[in-house]
């Protein structure tokens, strides 16, 4: 069977996910396996960009002095470990 150097041959499924290297060795095409991002990397950048702006937010409230606003939107491990009497008594 001889493959092509085509891709996305729709006659021949199998010659569409891969491609054949100058090298003689069959390599996967880009086409069928995607971006090089996986979808848990793009998750993972987004959880990080959503606790950014969790703590650019509660820092905002904190630095406009909004203590008690700052305590409801923090975190409960935040909360269970300061509590909201103790916070709004920070100076």
């Amino acid at each position: 069977m001889k493959l092509s150097r085509h891709v996305g041959d729709k006659d021949r499924p199998f010659a569409s996910q891969v491609v054949l290297a100058p090298s003689g060795q069959l390599k996967p095409s880009g086409k069928i396996f995607g971006p090089s991002v996986s979808q848990t990397q793009t998750q993972a950048l987004e959880k990080e960009k959503e606790g950014k702006n969790g703590a650019e937010s509660l820092l905002d409230l904190v630095d406009h002095r909004q203590y008690a606003k700052s305590w409801e939107e923090a975190s409960p491990s935040f909360k269970t470990a300061v509590s909201e009497d103790k916070w709004g008594s920070y100076p």
